[in-house]
């Protein structure tokens, strides 16, 4: 008898060790029919629990779409915490698992008509090469795509958004685009057949340090914010690294606030790598003229928070959709936030502002191109205490470089370019403010822009030869385009060469 029960015991014990493994796979012939059984089985209490971090789940694309009730809740699952690092990963890269949205599970928090919910401590998130839309299916989601937080005031984590995409759905549930380059020409779309807000809500709002990372992504048609993220402890981070966001229905596509918990420091970086030709290599914010729409708002910030912008387009494009058209703005609300934004193209159609600015604490803004093609302002500037340091930019279009009220800091314009001549001219350029212009070579012809369509690698590149050597250091003034004279053989985008 007692072999016998020896004998059940091992049994036992080999079937749960042999239902035990790291990755798993969901979808047609996985391990698990949808996504979330399989973060259950990593929490504590899971089957998969006994693991090695980090515990990956494969997701199958033939499987798409996946309706899905999503939670890293611990509240929610019912079982715990994931036990470690989590990876949520598509089966076959360079392909998308669709992704529809329900809303949330049980009603434990105030957003619980949000779709994802992660609410995890002292862990580490991966989600890569997944495409998520809302679900038609009921329990609709009305609130935010996901909504990452956490619930304890210590700890460490890091969100990491890794080739995915966020798009609207059209009537029949389906995504409207399925690609990066889909979004760039999609324009805007209906109203959506089920009303959700923010697309990607990061709220450290405890005073836990937290870290989130959005690489390689494309948002498409946000109702309210495609990414709205929060920088509340000294050293939290926010990166954005070569996205595309892409025509928001309303509100602003990226707003980023700093509060007053940090105390000595907190950074946002939006940029790209620019290694090759094109936009691709580029964070891009497509726009359309809409009533009181942002690309970039920085709302809240303090003296330590800091934004470094830097090898993004903004693309803001016309025409305007009604008389508060002027209210659309490319960057606005930078306030006591530290900003140092280069190589960066700021384009506009339409009428509204390239810049609006209120400056209270030190900004650098070195080689940008801005250009206004409508009848608003390159820079419009409401009341600010602090300097603006303008280095190596070129300022061209219809309209104003400088409007409005006393920036009583000053402006100190070094080694730019003020187009006077041409067709890209700078029609006035006045201002209120204290303005020096000390650095030398300061020009005024037409920089003869290559090409205006910004999916091209050739966008704004300037080819008039008086831009050569003119910026510091003898380097070619060409903002943060690059400088391609006629004759020369075109391979690469690149900033400077």
């Amino acid at each position: 008898m007692k072999k016998g029960y020896l004998f059940l015991a091992i049994l036992l014990l080999l079937v749960s060790l042999s239902f035990a493994k790291n990755p798993v796979t969901v979808g047609p012939g996985g391990d698990f029919a949808n996504i979330q059984p399989a973060i259950a089985s990593w929490c504590t209490g899971g089957a998969n629990a006994s693991e090695t971090p980090p515990f990956i789940i494969n997701v199958n694309p033939a499987g798409s779409p996946y309706v899905e009730r999503l939670t890293l809740d611990n509240l929610e699952i019912g079982n715990g915490n994931i036990v470690g690092d989590l990876i949520i990963q598509t089966a076959i890269p360079g392909t998308y698992p669709y992704v529809a949205l329900q809303q949330g599970l049980t009603v434990v928090t105030a957003v619980t008509t949000s779709g994802c919910k992660i609410f995890q401590a002292d862990k580490n998130v991966t989600i890569d090469g997944l495409l998520f839309m809302p679900s038609l299916t009921a329990p609709t989601m009305s609130g935010y795509w996901f909504w990452v937080d956490e619930n304890a005031a210590s700890g460490f984590d890091t969100m990491t958004f890794k080739n995915c995409l966020f798009t609207q759905i059209d009537s029949g549930g389906n995504p409207i685009v399925t690609s990066r380059a889909a979004a760039y020409t999609a324009g805007t779309p209906a109203v959506p057949p089920i009303s959700t807000a923010r697309m990607l809500h990061f709220y450290p709002d405890n005073g836990e340090l937290k870290h989130l990372v959005v690489d390689n992504c494309t948002f498409y048609g946000a109702q309210e914010y495609s990414i709205v993220a929060y920088l509340s402890s000294n050293d939290d981070t926010v990166t954005i690294r070569n996205c595309c966001i892409a025509w928001g229905l309303s509100g602003y596509q990226v707003r980023l606030y700093g509060t007053t918990g940090v105390t000595t420091g907190a950074t946002a970086t939006i940029t790209g790598t620019d290694q090759t030709e094109g936009p691709d290599n580029c964070t891009v914010f497509i726009q359309q003229w809409s009533g009181d729409n942002h690309s970039l708002l920085l709302s809240t910030g303090n003296n330590f928070c800091t934004l470094n912008l830097e090898k993004t387009i903004f693309s803001v494009l016309g025409p305007d959709l009604g008389a508060a058209g002027s209210n659309t703005r490319n960057i606005s609300g930078t306030s006591s936030w530290i900003t140092n934004i280069s190589d960066c193209i700021v384009y506009n159609e339409g009428d509204g502002a390239c810049v609006v600015e209120g400056a209270n604490s030190p900004q650098s803004w070195n080689r940008l191109t801005l250009h206004s093609s409508g009848i608003g302002v390159i820079f419009y500037l409401v009341a600010g205490t602090s300097s603006i340091a303008c280095r190596d930019c070129i300022f061209s279009g219809v309209g104003t470089v400088w409007d409005g009220t006393l920036q009583t800091g000053g402006i100190d314009v070094d080694y730019c370019a003020y187009v006077e001549n041409g067709p890209d001219a700078i029609t006035l350029r006045s201002t209120t403010t204290p303005f020096q212009t000390d650095g030398s070579n300061i020009v005024t012809a037409d920089p003869m822009y290559l090409n205006r369509n910004f999916t091209s690698a050739q966008f704004m590149d300037v080819t008039n030869t008086e831009y050569e050597a003119k910026g510091t250091a003898g380097s070619d003034l060409a903002g943060g385009a690059d400088y391609a004279p006629p004759t020369r053989v075109y391979y690469s985008w690149s900033l400077y060469e």
